[in-house]
């Protein structure tokens, strides 16, 4: 009985402590997942609350209120920021003896200006003169030079019958002559020799000057060219030309011009002014009444020596080279009317 007793208490100890084992493992198991409930319960408030926040924070759109208050709030911000503040107005302020020196220097410094703005015109005045001057001699000199070649020109180059300065000028085709005349005068010369009833020279033409004999003009055709009795003299075309061209340009004027303003040189007094303007005229009349050449003038582009000139050069060259082409072939009848149309 005793021994059965203790074998009922010992499988009752045994199912006891089971028991606990298994109520404390639900009881955990049960902890664990309130726990978990309760996190997710937690998440779920957070999430909530969250949202109401947001919510709640959202504003309200109205433009009227939201667009006005900030612009008024800036304006007066910027007003109050622009606004001097009494010690910077304080400091602004100028004293009457710093006005005074101000004044004093400025007035000391445009003095300065206008002293600096005489001497400056004073020396632009001088050089303007220098200039004129340099000027002025350089002219006569180009002009001296001009004379100096106009009196060789009419020296050693004018035409022995119209006694003029040789245009085209030509040779005779003479052994012993060398004398050169003007290309027309001296056609017109051989055909003066002409005898019309007979349609030809009935002796041979001599030269104007030394009297020697050109060769006789044979009447058959078709003639040679060594019978033709005019010779270019090139050389004396070439120097009369460049002769020429030098003493028709008038000398050139290399005085330089300084402009100036309106409202320039107001500093300068008046009787500065007009010390000036006298002086300038004065140069101006000296060099209107300065002596002048009067072939010169008519050698100059438009002169009426040079007009002439140009055109007995070019007319004597045109029939020199027409007779020469036609030279060989040419009849009788037909140097008669050369003749007529030279009118000689």
């Amino acid at each position: 009985m005793p021994a059965d007793t203790s074998s009922d208490s010992a499988i009752l100890t045994r199912r006891s402590s089971r028991l606990s084992a298994k109520e404390a493992v639900t009881q955990r198991l049960g902890l664990g997942a309130r726990r978990r409930k309760n996190s997710e319960r937690g998440i779920r408030a957070g999430e909530i609350r969250k949202s109401s926040r947001t919510t709640r924070t959202k504003p309200y759109f109205e433009p009227t209120i939201s667009h006005s208050v900030p612009f008024e709030a800036e304006a007066e911000s910027s007003n109050t920021r622009h606004q001097p503040q009494p010690a910077l107005r304080r400091s602004l302020r100028i004293a009457p003896a710093d006005l005074v020196r101000r004044e004093n220097a400025l007035f000391a410094a445009e003095q300065d200006h206008k002293r600096q703005a005489e001497e400056l015109l004073a020396k632009v005045l001088n050089a303007e003169k220098q200039l004129q001057e340099t000027a002025q001699l350089l002219s006569q000199i180009a002009e001296r030079d001009q004379r100096e070649t106009l009196s060789h020109l009419e020296e050693h180059f004018l035409c022995p019958l119209c006694y003029e300065v040789m245009s085209a000028p030509h040779s005779l085709n003479a052994g012993s002559c060398g004398h050169s005349f003007c290309g027309m005068c001296i056609l017109k010369w051989f055909f003066s020799r002409l005898h019309v009833p007979c349609e030809n020279w009935h002796e041979s033409v001599d030269c104007p000057i030394c009297r020697s004999l050109l060769t006789m003009t044979p009447e058959a055709t078709p003639r040679e060219e060594s019978t033709f009795p005019f010779v270019p003299n090139r050389l004396a075309s070439t120097v009369i030309t460049s002769y020429i061209e030098k003493i028709s340009t008038p000398p050139v004027n290399t005085a330089m011009t300084v402009k100036r303003e309106e409202n320039e040189g107001v500093l300068v007094s008046g009787s500065k002014r007009g010390r000036n303007c006298s002086r300038a005229n004065k140069a101006k009349e000296e060099e209107e009444h300065q002596p002048r050449t009067p072939d010169l003038d008519a050698w100059r582009d438009g002169g009426h020596l040079k007009v002439e000139w140009t055109r007995k050069d070019r007319e004597g060259k045109a029939e020199m080279g027409r007779l020469l082409q036609s030279w060989k072939d040419l009849t009788s009848t037909q140097f008669v009317g050369w003749k007529l149309r030279l009118g000689v």
